[in-house]
């Protein structure tokens, strides 16, 4: 459908995904350095020979990763939609959200099948 349609293109140039999974690396980085610097800081009584430094640290970074993808893929299939939608049903696209339609034809001007 999508290449028939002539949107591969469009599909082509969505960087949405690396972008959405390096914010959340980015993220999951945070998240370790925060809980390091924790145990730094307030050296808790469990962790007084630095034995489970390691083990803190691997568990932030990936809850922090984990809750940032969730957090991320409502995102992430809301464009995935969007494009299929507007490959699918160039008219209803254009009939019934004009705005996003007007900014999709000025992004891609070259894409015949966004101009219904």
């Amino acid at each position: 459908m999508i290449g028939n349609r002539g949107i591969d293109a469009l599909v082509n140039e969505c960087l949405i995904g690396p972008v959405l999974t390096m914010g959340a690396t980015f993220i999951a980085y945070v998240c370790a350095l925060l809980a390091y610097l924790y145990l730094i800081f307030t050296s808790p009584a469990y962790n007084s020979s630095d034995t489970y430094t390691l083990v803190v640290v691997a568990f932030a970074f990936l809850i922090g990763l984990q809750i940032c993808n969730i957090f991320t893929t409502p995102i992430d299939s809301g464009i995935d939609t969007i494009f299929v939608a507007s490959a699918w049903d160039p008219e209803e696209l254009m009939r019934d959200h004009p705005d996003l339609y007007g900014r999709m034809v000025a992004v891609y001007p070259h894409q015949q099948s966004i101009h219904a």
